[in-house]
């Protein structure tokens, strides 16, 4: 059996106040997933959340949200990546969180087997 890259499906979400409280809920900017990459290991899904996010950052840029994440997601549902970006006080550009959550990922064969994801890790972006 030969693998081959699992698609990981990618989806944002923004900080709104709610009673006082950050809460995430679902960008209403873009659309539901915002794409689907496939990602063969640690370093494909790291440049994926990180491309997703940069461009995000500028599209949310105008808006008056404090932080924004992106979300990978097996195509199960589970997630084996997120990073959040917060808005700089000082310059109000966005930047990424020095912590990105990742969960284990493998290859998933080419008859369409999921990519695993169990207890998130936290890798430290490069």
């Amino acid at each position: 059996m030969t693998t081959a890259p699992a698609a990981v499906s990618l989806a944002a979400a923004v900080a709104v106040e709610v009673d006082g409280l950050p809460v995430w809920r679902p960008c209403p900017r873009v659309p539901a997933p915002i794409g689907r990459e496939p990602v063969d290991g640690w370093p494909r899904l790291a440049a994926v959340l990180r491309a997703h996010g940069a461009v995000l950052a500028r599209l949310l840029d105008a808006s008056s949200y404090p932080a924004f994440r992106v979300e990978a997601r097996a195509p199960g549902g589970a997630l084996v990546g997120m990073v959040e970006w917060f808005r700089s006080t000082e310059t109000r550009c966005f930047r990424p969180s020095e912590e990105w959550v990742v969960g284990p990922l493998r290859s998933a064969p080419a008859d369409g087997a999921e990519l695993a994801a169990a207890q998130p890790a936290v890798l430290v972006a490069a």
